[in-house]
Parts: C-alpha cells; sequence; structure tokens
C-alpha cells in the first residue's frame, strides 16, 4: 500500500523536530559566587570573562540611588551598579566583545548570539564612551569545557522595582539595558532603567 503524502510530511516533520531537541538544550542559569561592581559616571562596569549579569542599577540623574558594595560607598560614587556571578550549570569563559551606545531612554540590545557582560551610564549627560548616556559590553559565551557556545533565547523586557534597579528573572540573564540621565526617567514614566533578560541554550559541538 502506498504512504500517503500528508502521513510522509507528518513523519518527516517529527524527525526534524526529534533532531532539533537531540542537539540543542534551553535551560535557565543559576547564579553563585556573585559580586558587586560599580563604575562612575561615564566609566564601564564589567564583569570578568567567567562572569554573567543578572542585575543592573542606574542611576541617572539621582547620584544616590545606587549605593551599595562594590565601590559604591557613597553618592556620586556610581552611575552604574551590576551584579556578576558565575554558574552552576559550568565554567564560562567570554570574548568577542563589541560596545553598543544610545541615546537616553533607548533600549539596547545586544546581537542575538550575545549577553551582557558590562554597562555603562550617565548621571547627567552624555558622558559614556563615544558621546552616549548609556552602552552595553556584548559577548559571545561558551562553556570552557567542551566549547558548547549559550545563545539568549526568549529575550523579554523587564522594569525596576523602585525607578533604578532591575534584576532579571529567576533562570534569566541580561542581554540588554535602557538608561537615563539627569533628574527624568526616561525608559517610561517611572523607571530610569530596564533591562532585556534571557534564558540561554546550548548547541553542543560536532
Amino acid at each position: 500500500m502506498r504512504a500517503m503524502p500528508g502521513i510522509l510530511l507528518h513523519g518527516i516533520a517529527t524527525g526534524i523536530v526529534i533532531a532539533l531537541l537531540a542537539v540543542t538544550q534551553s535551560h535557565g542559569l543559576t547564579p553563585y559566587n556573585c559580586n558587586y561592581k560599580g563604575g562612575a559616571s561615564g566609566v564601564t562596569a564589567d564583569c570578568e570573562p567567567d562572569e554573567m549579569v543578572f542585575y543592573v542599577c542606574g542611576a541617572g540623574g539621582n547620584t544616590g540611588a545606587c549605593v551599595g558594595s562594590g565601590g559604591c560607598a557613597a553618592p556620586g560614587d556610581c552611575a552604574t551598579r551590576i551584579w556578576c556571578c558565575h554558574v552552576e550549570e559550568g565554567s564560562l569563559e567570554s570574548d568577542n566583545c563589541q560596545t553598543h551606545g544610545g541615546s537616553p531612554g533607548q533600549m539596547l540590545s545586544c546581537p542575538e548570539d550575545q549577553f551582557m557582560r558590562g554597562a555603562c551610564s550617565s548621571f547627567f549627560g552624555e558622558m559614556c564612551s563615544g558621546g552616549v548616556s548609556h552602552s552595553i559590553n556584548c559577548c559571545d559565551y561558551r562553556y570552557r569545557f567542551g566549547g558548547a557556545p549559550l545563545i539568549p533565547w526568549d529575550p523579554a523586557e523587564e522594569g525596576s522595582t523602585n525607578g533604578h534597579s532591575v534584576s532579571c528573572p529567576e533562570g534569566r540573564v541580561a542581554t540588554g539595558l535602557c538608561a537615563s540621565e539627569d533628574a527624568d526617567p526616561d525608559c517610561t514614566g517611572d523607571d530610569f532603567t530596564m533591562l532585556i533578560c534571557a534564558e540561554a541554550f546550548t548547541t553542543p559541538l560536532s
């Protein structure tokens, strides 16, 4: 008996899905061994090559908004404060980094195959490198042992909790940033700072 064309197509599609599931793995990333790092107005706060960004505070014109550990002990110390973490899923390494800058209120996004490793913002004026109000440092990430690359998946925008501080939801890491300068929130009517956060998937090397 001849097979119906629809049955053949369904079988082929099913086979493709099974093959894709076999070679990719989507998962959340779990932070551990974390530390805060701060950057003065116009200075990039950057994680180590084996760390990822899970939280950002952007002060805008409120010079005391990001006071805390990581070299941000007093108002005026830090325009940007980030939380840098290793991940429990494996030891990471990153390279091929590039900087992207923008205007107040502009959401910057890393290229589709990169994650954020650092950020810069300004109290007043456009103080970050290149004469921009804020910028992000985006890098390729991979697992150190085996070399499997991490690729962002299902990115979503996240608003702040107090106008300035934004944490990625559980399992997600930063891939984009909106920031403000001066006294008014530029990202939304309430947000000086916003993030894009994503899960990750890996494609094992053949």
